[in-house]
């Protein structure tokens, strides 16, 4: 039994495990090895941690392959937002805050991390030191130190831990903590605060202005960002416009906080693109429940998208730069609905935009892929055609772009749960 903080570590793994697939190539590897440390590992630590019998450390590395660091690019690898190489196969982004939050969380668990750059590979090495928990030893916390350490509170809970049974997470709330946040406030204490107090309910990530911040929404791709209006570097109003008016970030919705009641900030904020007001001081459940309902009414756009027949891209998005951005995609398709060899690269290349950046569009606004997004159109023109016109089976098939009517017809029934038959016959009655 160790003194553990299960949040700390997540959060540190999520980001070493992340930024290696990040920038593995397609075929090659990630490998997450565990192990006691060596005693050269340990030397590495504190000389009072490394030399404490109440400690027991261990080791961790996270191995990708296909790529490198150059030396200039390793002096340089926990700084935020640097950019790490010129090669396109690897590192060619930002890392952004991943490995740096990584580090600064490492450290404050008194433990390490170390980079291995070798020919085709990156291994980054955490040693870790655990406190053996003693909850009546309260000499040996004074002496550690650990009596200020973040694994205070778990040691005062380590005397009731085994009087109540674990308590199962309901399904709702693993669904929830999926949803990840951007919390953007310049107040240390009320950027802690909030922190502490959503993540509870969902994944949060800070910054301490609007120029952190926006770089971190572009990186983390959140389903909601929380930002006050007054900070220094970019305000509010700043974070707003520029989060909406950049096509990768302007369907997430954003909560403004201010302190001030002015009305003029109110609709300035609307105006520049927020989804929600809300004053200081707040009452957090408010805060919580106005996240919920905006993730809530995100998801309802999906589901009303997966139930049209005719696809309305007004329907499915939330900006005018969105609105355009799937007029645009939808055009694209409907133009190539008849054609069997139009797929998924052809739909990139039309779009002039990234794979990456197209697929996180398309699935934030209808929870597919790019594939199932070109194929769900076929299928609603098929059921538009199948509802609306007196072609027969095999001719709705070949206007929908497949080449056999076997094929289109399992498709169908997968899709509507009823054969294309069975559908015409279901609307004709």
């Amino acid at each position: 039994m160790v003194l553990f903080d299960s949040d700390l570590t997540e959060k540190i793994f999520t980001n070493l495990i992340s930024n290696a697939v990040k920038y593995s190539p397609e075929g090659e590897s990630v490998t997450f090895k565990i192990s006691s440390s060596t005693s050269t590992e340990k030397a590495l630590l504190n000389k009072n941690t490394a030399n404490d019998s109440g400690i027991k450390t261990l080791t961790f590395e996270i191995i990708n392959t296909g790529t490198t660091i150059g030396p200039k690019e390793e002096e340089r690898l926990f700084e935020s937002f640097s950019s790490l190489s010129t090669k396109k196969t690897s590192f060619q982004e930002s890392t952004g805050l991943g490995l740096s939050i990584a580090k600064e969380l490492i450290q404050a668990l008194d433990g390490i991390i170390q980079p291995v750059i070798r020919p085709d590979e990156v291994i980054f090495r955490v040693i870790i030191p655990f406190y053996i928990a003693n909850p009546e030893d309260k000499s040996r916390q004074k002496e550690s130190g650990t009596e200020n350490h973040t694994f205070q509170y778990t040691l005062s809970e380590l005397k009731v831990l085994d009087e109540y049974p674990a308590i199962e997470k309901t399904e709702e709330k693993r669904r929830q903590e999926q949803y990840k946040l951007v919390v953007i406030e310049d107040d240390e204490l009320l950027k802690n605060y909030l922190v502490k107090e959503l993540s509870g309910e969902f994944s949060v990530y800070a910054a301490k202005n609007g120029f952190e911040g926006i770089e971190l929404v572009k990186k983390i791709n959140p389903q909601i960002v929380v930002t006050d209006l007054m900070m220094p570097e970019q305000d509010g109003l700043e974070v707003c416009k520029q989060l909406k008016n950049n096509l990768k970030t302007s369907h997430i919705p954003i909560i403004m906080l201010s302190a001030t009641a002015n009305q003029s900030k109110r609709v300035a904020s609307l105006k520049k693109g927020a989804d929600v007001f809300i004053e200081k001081p707040f009452d957090m459940d408010f805060l919580i429940q106005q996240i919920k309902n905006l993730i809530e009414n995100h998801e309802n756009l999906k589901i009303l998208y997966s139930q049209k027949y005719v696809v309305e891209p007004s329907q499915v998005v939330i900006t005018p730069i969105d609105e355009v951005f799937f007029k645009k995609a939808v055009t694209f398709v409907e133009n190539n609905i008849q054609n069997p060899d139009y797929d998924v690269e052809n739909f990139v290349s039309d779009m002039a935009t990234s794979r990456t950046l197209l697929y996180r569009k398309i699935n934030d606004a209808t929870g597919m892929s790019i594939k199932e997004f070109i194929l769900d159109m076929r299928m609603k023109r098929a059921a538009q055609l199948l509802k609306e016109s007196h072609y027969n089976i095999s001719e709705i098939a070949a206007m929908t772009g497949f080449n056999e009517s076997k094929y289109f017809s399992t498709c169908f029934k997968k899709h509507y749960g009823m054969t294309p038959t069975e559908f015409k016959s279901a609307y004709a009655s």
